[in-house]
C-alpha cells in the first residue's frame, strides 16, 4: 500500500461521516498521530487502556470535547454506526503505519496479536458512547 492510497482511504472514511461528526473523527486521527511510543509501550506493559487514562485526566477541554461528541453519537444511531466503522483496528493500524511509525513498530513488537490495540479501541468507543459501556460482572 502506498501513502497516497492510505490518504485516499482516510479521506473517504472522513467524507462518509456526517458533517457534525467529521471534526471528532479528524481529532481521532490526530490523536493516533500524536501518540508517544514510550507511552504506548508503558500502557502495553501495565495493561492500561485509554479509558483508564481518560478517567484520571484533569484535561477539561478534552473532557468537554469528548462530552460533545458523546452527546451527538448517543443521539443518533446512524452517526454511531458510521463512527464505529471509522474507529476500527484496520484503520488504526493504517494510520499508525503511515502517520506514526514509531508507535506502529512498538505495537508490532510488543502487541503482535493487537489485543491491547483492540482493547483500547473498544475503550475509546465506550468513552464516546459508540458502544455501551462494559458492565462489570460481580464475582
Amino acid at each position: 500500500m502506498t501513502t497516497e492510497l492510505y490518504q485516499q482511504i482516510k479521506q473517504n472514511i472522513i467524507a462518509k461521516q456526517h458533517p457534525i461528526v467529521r471534526p471528532h473523527i479528524k481529532e481521532y486521527f490526530n490523536w493516533l498521530k500524536s501518540l508517544d511510543a514510550l507511552d504506548v509501550y508503558d500502557s502495553i506493559e501495565k495493561g492500561e487502556t485509554v479509558k483508564d487514562a481518560y478517567t484520571r485526566t484533569r484535561n477539561y477541554p478534552l473532557r468537554m470535547s469528548v462530552a460533545a461528541a458523546r452527546g451527538l453519537l448517543k443521539a443518533s444511531k446512524s452517526l454511531r454506526e458510521k463512527a464505529e466503522k471509522a474507529i476500527n483496528v484496520d484503520v488504526a493500524r493504517l494510520t499508525l503505519r503511515f502517520e506514526n511509525p514509531k508507535v506502529y513498530e512498538v505495537i508490532k513488537r510488543f502487541d503482535p496479536q493487537e489485543e491491547h490495540l483492540q482493547k483500547n479501541l473498544q475503550s475509546a468507543k465506550e468513552i464516546l458512547g459508540v458502544i455501551p459501556k462494559e458492565e462489570k460482572v460481580a464475582a
